[in-house]
């Protein structure tokens, strides 16, 4: 069989190298124009492999095959979803590989566990697992139903846990200071006023924060220890203010990647550190999060354009450099899975 290579990476080359070995007839092309698109084309091939890290590119391939040479057997490489089922339906005979769904089995695997070496879908014989799985054992590699093991879940919900109001960076540390502070004002000078002049507690509430809020007086008081008490509020009541205002104009301008709570707060124990937030990644990290494990994504570029992809689905994910020790230190490495 006869078959041309589209495509300049180490996939195509590895590729045609394979082709090769079999037995195939290989003509390999780079970034071809349609001049010799159509010559190659017209060299007696059976089909056609478009393998390219551009998905705009390696649909234009496509469509540009199917135009000079209609019914032609075509394999392409795309990593958009939405995409590929747009091409299915214009081009009826390419079969579409996702190379992140090609990686995602044996990635899961190495989470797992040393002896999982893939984790695919369940059996369709299996009505109890969610998964199945290709595992060595006694030197054997065997396929069966797998579920994701208790203790492993365990960690990720705890270290969910401990991530709640927990501050990643300095932002998130000023603006959970003036939060707390302010929180910790109203709640003292409302059990005050409730105390010690005998008021309800809406009233006493309304009163504090009225006051913090500067919208209404401060409550009366002959008592001296209360007019000190109500001088020292006032003024760390501005600070407060201040120091949450500030944190949060920062919170809302960094991209919100990561929250303070939630499902988007960072995990501090039993989680999965994904490097790079490309199509792979993202998908492990979907699939991480669906399985119950806590995952948190690397990232270098704050212009990935998965970035937004990620926090619309609650994935938290971290801004910096991999190759740094400080940075893989905030993300607690070290208590990862």
């Amino acid at each position: 069989m006869s078959v041309l290579v589209i495509g300049e990476g180490a996939l195509a080359g590895r590729a045609c190298r394979q082709l090769t070995s079999e037995g195939h007839s290989v003509t390999h092309l780079g970034k071809a124009g349609d001049r010799e698109l159509s010559a190659a084309l017209d060299g007696g091939v059976s089909a056609v492999a478009v393998l390219l890290h551009d998905d705009t590119s390696a649909i234009r391939y496509v469509l540009a095959v199917e135009h000079l040479r209609p019914g032609m057997r075509i394999y392409v490489a795309l990593f958009d979803r939405t995409a590929a089922e747009q091409l299915r339906s214009v081009v009826p005979d390419v079969t579409i590989i996702s190379p992140a769904d090609a990686a995602l089995p044996t990635l899961l695997g190495a989470v797992m566990g040393p002896d999982v070496v893939a984790v695919g879908p369940a059996l369709v014989n299996s009505h109890r697992a969610e998964r199945s799985a290709l595992t060595r054992s006694d030197g054997f590699l065997r396929v069966g139903p797998f579920s994701v093991p208790d203790h492993i879940r365990r960690a990720g919900f705890i270290g969910r846990l401990q991530g709640q109001f927990r501050p990643h960076d300095g932002n998130s540390a000023i603006l959970l200071t003036g939060l707390i502070g302010m929180a910790a004002i109203i709640v003292l000078d409302t059990v005050l006023l409730m105390t010690f002049k005998d008021k309800p507690f809406l009233e006493a509430a309304l009163d504090a924060v009225a006051v913090l809020s500067t919208v209404g007086p401060a409550p009366q008081s002959t008592n001296a220890w209360y007019q000190v008490f109500a001088i020292i509020a006032m003024l760390a009541a501005i600070i407060f203010l201040a120091v949450f205002t500030a944190g949060m104009v920062e919170h809302l301008l960094s991209g919100r990647y990561i929250g303070l709570f939630g499902r988007r707060a960072m995990p501090r124990s039993g989680h999965v550190i994904v490097v790079g937030l490309g199509q792979v990644g993202f998908r492990l990290c979907q699939e991480l999060q669906h399985l119950g494990l806590a995952v948190v994504g690397l990232e270098r570029s704050e212009h990935c354009p998965n970035l937004p992809i990620a926090r619309a689905a609650d994935i938290p994910v971290f801004i910096g450099d991999g190759g740094m020790r400080r940075t893989m230190k905030k993300l607690r490495v070290d208590r990862s899975l």
